[in-house]
């Protein structure tokens, strides 16, 4: 049966152009076709098998641990040459490349889930490694997202706790791109985040569950992550989901590697750092700063902020309003902390086995990673 979410949300999902099935059993019937396959040997095991025999497909399963680069996409749009449609039978990475691949070749694609490890099911964008840089690039969405909850939820914890570090990104990077609209003028788009607004509350209180692996805090978690990649599909780009926390952490995997973390795990940490970064920012603009606060058509001052080369075009001042709004949507860091200790995920980069000093760095430098105006352009 196909998934429903809340009456708002679906006013929200209907405006889509192209809205992939989504079923939380597996169920739907998909159409006639010669279908691929693409896994590695983890998924198969997992649900390669049933999913091979109940569409009478080709399978391609990927060496090793898949790496989500261009000769990778390469590989699987050779071997899926004579194939309609192609089946991602994964999570990020095999999702990202048979994202990528089938957008290529202009063949539809139908996604497969087998963890709650991140939120790109349901974005028109994949990330895929190129000239040794990961980097977004436009594609499709899916035309059915396929959910086995009892699969997914007997996914390995450590997953799912990477599933809810990338959830976590929401309130930095819509504080990212709020003050990005204020200062740039850029576009700003809230239904992103009136899809998630019935959905994130469950999930963040429920973090204890969730780390133990139980199977209602699984749903709530897969929930949000859906949402929010259609999230990103709304707002023709990834700015709903990713903002500062993000560069920080593919500066740092661009630089040092990635060390065998999950994208979710480093996310959690750049996030509560991004948080406490935002917070600081905030705090320091006049008035706030001198303990007084004025009126709601009172500006703030952004010039004694120190801003890379080029500056953005206005530099001058911010709306208080415009400043109690950021944050009105900002999760306390502290608050973020609490969250991802409670579901028992990393804290600091030392605990995910980050170098401290390599990482300090990797914060400086990471405004320099993308055209993209975060609170990093405001860090000292």
């Amino acid at each position: 049966m196909e998934h429903r979410f809340a009456t708002d949300v679906e006013h929200i999902l209907a405006t889509l152009p192209s809205r992939p099935k989504i079923c939380m059993d597996a169920s739907v019937a998909l159409p006639p076709a010669k279908y691929s396959i693409v896994c590695d040997a983890n998924t198969y095991e997992a649900l390669g098998q049933r999913v091979e025999r109940e569409l009478a497909a080709q399978c391609i399963m990927l060496p090793g641990t898949p790496v989500p680069d261009m000769e990778t996409v390469s590989l699987i749009r050779r071997e899926t040459a004579s194939a309609d449609t192609l089946v991602a039978l994964g999570s990020g990475t095999i999702n990202d490349l048979c994202k990528y691949a089938s957008f290529l070749d202009h063949k539809p694609y139908v996604a497969f889930p087998t963890a709650p490890s991140m939120n790109g099911y349901t974005s028109a964008n994949a990330s895929i490694i190129e000239n040794g840089k990961k980097q977004s690039h436009a594609a499709h969405l899916p035309t059915a997202v396929l959910c086995d909850m009892d699969i997914i939820a007997s996914a390995p914890i450590r997953m799912l706790r990477a599933g809810l570090g990338d959830s976590l990104a929401r309130s930095t990077a819509q504080a990212d791109w709020l003050l990005s609209h204020f200062i740039k003028g850029t576009h700003y788009d809230a239904r992103p985040f009136t899809l998630l607004a019935p959905y994130e509350p469950a999930l963040l209180e429920n973090a204890a569950a969730l780390g133990r692996g139980d199977k209602d805090a699984v749903m709530k978690l897969m929930e949000v992550l859906l949402l929010s990649g259609f999230g990103m599909t709304l707002a023709g780009g990834s700015y709903p989901a990713s903002g500062g926390e993000h560069m920080i952490a593919h500066t740092y995997e661009s630089l040092y590697g990635a060390g065998g973390t999950l994208h979710g795990e480093q996310i959690g940490i750049t996030a509560l750092t991004m948080a406490r970064l935002q917070e600081s920012i905030v705090a320091a603009l006049p008035p706030l700063a001198g303990g007084t606060k004025g009126g709601k058509g009172q500006s703030r001052s952004l010039s004694h902020f120190p801003f890379p080369h080029p500056p953005p075009p206005q530099t001058g001042e911010v709306k208080e309003s415009e400043v109690e709004k950021i944050h009105s949507i900002m999760l306390p860091s502290p608050r973020i902390e609490a969250i991802l200790k409670t579901a028992s995920c990393h804290t600091t980069p030392k605990e995910l086995g980050w170098d401290e000093e390599k990482y300090a760095q990797a914060v400086k430098q990471a405004r320099f990673s993308r055209d993209r105006f975060t609170f990093l352009n405001l860090m000292e």
